[in-house]
C-alpha cells in the first residue's frame, strides 16, 4: 500500500511541480555526498572559512549599529533583557561582577584567558570583549557550514543554508552585543558537528 501510495504521489508531482522551472535547476545541482572516507574535502574547509568570514563581517556590521547608543553595552536590560555590561567585563577582568559564575562559571573559566591575552596587547577591555564576539560568530558560520556538508547537502545548497543562517534575527541580534548566547550556539554546533564527524569509536 505504501508503495503505491509513493508511487502515485512520484507520478504526481512529476506532472505537476516536476515541470517548473525552479524544480528542474534543483535537479541539476551537483547532490554528491561526501564518501564515508573523507567526509570533508579540502574545498569544503576553504567554503567554511569564506563564510566564516561573512559571519565576522555581518558581527560587525550588527556592532556598528549598536554602537549608536553605547548605553547598550554598559547598561544592564537596555539589549533584551540581556546582562551585556557583566559579561563584558567578565570576559577581561577578575575583578568584576561576577554574580552569575556560580550558575554559568565555564563562561568565565574558559572565555577569560582569551580576553586578558587581548587587554595584554593593549586592546581596549569592551573592544576585546566584542573582538571575541566577533570570532565565535565567524566561527558558528563555518561550523554550520560544515555540518550542513556532513548533512549530505551539496555545496551550493549548504553555503546558501549558511547564508540563510546568518540573516536570522538571532544571527544578527546577537552578534550585535557581548553576551553568552554566541558562545552557547557554538558550543551546540560543535557538538552536532563531532556526532556527525566521527563514524568510529576515538579516544579524542
Amino acid at each position: 500500500m505504501i508503495g503505491a501510495i509513493q508511487t502515485r504521489y512520484d507520478t504526481l508531482f512529476e506532472a505537476t511541480i516536476g515541470r517548473i522551472f525552479v524544480t528542474k535547476l534543483w535537479d541539476s545541482i551537483d547532490r554528491e555526498v561526501p564518501s564515508e572516507g573523507r567526509l570533508i574535502s579540502r574545498a569544503d574547509v576553504y567554503v567554511a572559512c569564506a563564510l566564516g568570514l561573512v559571519g565576522m563581517a555581518v558581527s560587525i556590521w550588527a556592532f556598528a549599529q549598536t554602537n549608536r547608543v553605547p548605553e547598550i553595552h554598559t547598561t544592564f536590560n537596555l539589549w533584551l533583557h540581556a546582562d551585556v555590561a557583566r559579561y563584558a567585563e567578565n570576559l577581561v577582568s577578575t575583578a568584576g561582577n561576577h554574580g552569575r559564575t556560580s550558575v554559568h562559571p565555564l563562561f568565565s573559566i574558559l572565555l577569560y584567558p582569551f580576553g586578558a591575552f587581548l587587554t595584554m596587547l593593549g586592546v581596549e577591555p569592551l573592544i576585546a570583549a566584542k573582538a571575541l564576539v566577533v570570532l565565535v560568530m565567524g566561527a558558528n558560520a563555518a561550523v554550520f557550514s560544515l555540518i550542513t556538508r556532513l548533512l549530505g547537502l551539496p555545496r551550493l545548497v549548504g553555503a546558501l543554508f549558511t547564508l540563510l543562517f546568518m540573516t536570522t534575527a538571532s544571527f544578527m541580534f546577537w552578534g550585535a552585543v557581548v553576551e553568552s548566547f554566541q558562545f552557547s550556539c557554538f558550543s551546540v554546533l560543535l557538538s552536532l558537528f563531532m556526532m556527525l564527524r566521527v563514524k568510529t569509536a576515538h579516544w579524542g
